[in-house]
């Protein structure tokens, strides 16, 4: 295993199986915990200790901000959390003095790091980070619409009875309200996913895409196994050089915003730009959340 230390800040239930899956799919040797709340920290860090000898992760331990700072890779899961009956917006102005704030005390940042942000609304704090760190852009990512693309291909699977790895389709944008699922260059080898599922029903299995993480914060409070197997993949992906085509949310030219739109990702972060065939009403779709991300971003200047 390549010698690699991941910190993580935030101990709290994404935090904490973030670690979790870090440590059962064998992405780092080492991992950094790190929580205001010291006492938690620790107390998770123990916790996932017990499980250090069933795999190759050699350490987990607490640490400081200034440490994360210095770190291989750095997943910000801290935050405000979603309650419901809250849009993920509405953590806005919590979260980005508490983002600002911990991006202040990891100073000073290794001129290597990839950054990973995690918490919501992630498209804008991912830009908020990439401003106040002044870290390349391909150095600092979100994980944007992975998690909401799994859940679409997630229930396209139970419909047609095909694995998700065959099924590409992508949910892209906004991790909120405005993603967009590109229905009209969906496929699965080569022929169109509308061939085995129309396209009402396509956009139907997006919305409840779309809302699932909704449903589960009022029923059990948070989400964390889904999103904890996506920034797991994220970091493999960086770890190991996969280059994997995946929609996270990384800076768009094109649009001049940060948003989730497919890239290549591999060791140095941010590889290349995939560009995606849309239908006319799609690129209107995109056209009008780029335009409100930019306005929500000027909000917080």
């Amino acid at each position: 295993m390549k010698q690699t230390t991941i910190a993580i800040i935030g101990a709290g239930s994404v935090g904490s199986t973030t670690a979790y899956s870090l440590m059962l799919n064998n992405v780092t040797s080492k991992i950094i915990m790190v929580d205001n709340n010291e006492k938690r920290s620790e107390a998770e860090t123990e916790d996932l200790s017990d499980a250090l000898p069933f795999n190759r992760t050699k350490t987990i331990q607490t640490g400081t901000y200034k440490q994360a700072g210095q770190a291989d890779i750095a997943i910000i899961c801290a935050g405000a959390a979603q309650q419901p009956g809250q849009t993920r917006m509405d953590l806005l102005t919590a979260n980005v003095d508490i983002i600002s704030s911990i991006l202040d005390k990891m100073a000073p940042i290794s001129k290597d790091l990839i950054l990973i942000m995690v918490s919501n609304p992630v498209d804008i704090l991912t830009q908020l980070a990439q401003n106040l760190t002044g870290l390349p852009k391909n150095q600092v990512i979100g994980s944007g619409t992975l998690l909401d693309t799994d859940r679409w291909r997630g229930y396209i699977r139970s419909e047609i009875g095909i694995a998700e790895q065959s099924i590409h389709a992508y949910i892209i944008d906004n991790h909120g309200k405005d993603q967009v699922p590109v229905i009209s260059s969906a496929s699965i080898a080569g022929t169109p996913l509308t061939n085995y599922l129309s396209t009402e029903k396509l956009q139907e299995l997006a919305d409840k895409a779309k809302n699932k993480a909704a449903h589960l914060i009022d029923n059990k409070q948070c989400t964390q196994f889904g999103i904890a197997s996506c920034v797991t993949a994220l970091c493999a992906s960086i770890v190991f050089n996969q280059k994997l085509v995946l929609p996270v949310v990384s800076f768009s030219e094109e649009y001049q915003v940060y948003m989730s739109l497919p890239i290549t990702l591999g060791a140095q972060g941010v590889g290349q730009n995939i560009t995606i065939a849309l239908s006319e009403d799609e690129k209107k779709a995109l056209n009008t959340s780029a335009k409100n991300l930019q306005d929500a971003f000027k909000t917080i200047k």
